[in-house]
Order: structure tokens, then sequence, then C-alpha cells
């Protein structure tokens, strides 16, 4: 069974856990799920990170794709940014 179908099957975590520390802890069973949610629940120390994905969106976002609707600019900067976490689709989860 696949990260997501197993992680989709389980219970909930409780509110009491703090995600990183839930997501550390279950790393072994969900590798890239957890780095998924690594990356995902980190805060990052600079700007470089929000820099690099203005200039993603800005390749995206040109004069000859000027129409697109904001919701798939948003699915394209996030497939864009994190395609290169891991070889499967597991990384294009696009939480709400």
């Amino acid at each position: 069974m696949d990260e997501v179908k197993m992680y989709a099957l389980m219970g909930r975590p409780d509110g009491e856990t703090d995600a990183l520390t839930w997501w550390s802890r279950r790393e072994s069973s969900y590798p890239r799920l957890a780095k998924v949610a690594k990356k995902f629940f980190s805060i990052q120390a600079s700007s470089s990170e929000s820099e690099r994905i203005f200039s993603v969106a800005g390749g995206i976002l040109t004069e000859k794709r000027n129409s697109i609707n904001p919701e798939s600019v948003g699915d394209l900067v996030f497939y864009a940014v994190n395609h290169a976490v891991s070889n499967t689709d597991v990384c294009l989860l696009h939480l709400p």
C-alpha cells in the first residue's frame, strides 16, 4: 500500500502534538510524506525561499499567459517548487 493510502486510513493525530514532532516520529513509516510535511510546516529563516517562489511565479505568469486563473497559477507554482522533493506524485498533495 502506498504512503498516501496508509496515511488516509490511519487515525488523526491529537491536537496536543506539534506537527513537526508527529511527522518526525513517523518518518520511517512515511518517508516521502514526512519530507513534504517537514518542508510545509517549517519556518524559513530567510526570505530567499519566498523570493524564489515569486521568481517561479513570474516565470509562469508571462505576457502570453496572463489570463490563467489564480487557482491554476497556485497549482503550477506549487508543482514547480515541490516537484523535486520526490520522484513520485506523492509530493503533489495540495493541502487546503
